[in-house]
């Protein structure tokens, strides 16, 4: 490994949004998983942020070191949610999602997580599923054309208290028809549901009173979760 750019495209589960500070998110808790297992490399952090109500990202903070590393190799973790983001919003910005990143190079791994929104019916954002469906397959495609070269990753949608299965199902099919890998979130947040906690069955992996934004403690089990299912990719 001398040098790998990996790209989070998402909503405000991947941006972190009101719910966990920079260093809380499940993409820094990545990066030190990272730094921790590949301690050679030199790890870096661009955490994309926008104002208020604006739907791309504005700029980004970094490069932050997360590690300087022992020898030779350079890890990049690129954070480019945003909150309220769906698949159709993310089509908007697709010259966010791809070509160069902030660190200067194209992404070696652009990982996709779309779905909670998508999924909030009676609001503007709302797709139904067939459309979702139609539309995320759209977005891998963009992305292969204008990104040939990165490998596409598939997460679907963390958990709702508000039903997201259909999207969820959506997902395990685009990555099955596409032939890409799919970290499948939502069972791994289902495995910790329990009907009879607080915070719509997942105690204290969401915060109080929100539905769907995981607290740090939950990003941080995220985190883990995505590693050990990328060192997979990566044997």
């Amino acid at each position: 490994m001398m040098e790998l750019t990996i790209n989070f495209c998402g909503d405000s589960i991947t941006h972190g949004l009101n719910h966990c500070r920079p260093e809380e998110t499940f993409t820094a808790k990545f990066a030190r998983r990272m730094a921790e297992e590949f301690p050679e490399a030199a790890v870096y952090r661009y955490d994309g942020n926008r104002p208020s109500g604006v739907r791309r990202v504005e700029e980004y903070d970094g490069p932050i070191l997360v590690s300087a590393g022992l020898g030779e190799g350079k890890i990049h973790i690129i954070r480019n949610g945003v909150g309220g983001e769906t698949v159709a919003r993310a089509l908007a910005r697709i010259d966010q999602l791809t070509g160069v990143m902030a660190n200067g190079r194209e992404p070696d791994y652009t990982v996709v997580m779309y779905g909670i929104n998508d999924a909030a019916a009676g609001t503007e954002k709302y797709a139904p599923p067939a459309v979702f469906l139609e539309q995320y397959r759209q977005l891998i495609g963009e992305i292969r054309q204008r990104n040939p070269q990165t490998r596409i990753i598939l997460m679907t949608s963390t958990y709702n208290t508000q039903s997201i299965e259909e999207y969820v199902k959506a997902t395990a099919r685009l990555a099955e028809e596409e032939g890409l890998p799919c970290f499948d979130l939502h069972a791994f947040w289902m495995a910790h549901y329990d009907p009879a906690a607080e915070n719509g069955g997942q105690g204290d992996w969401l915060v109080p009173g929100d539905g769907c934004h995981p607290t740090p403690l939950a990003a941080e089990q995220m985190a883990d979760h995505i590693f050990e299912c990328f060192l997979e990719l990566l044997e």
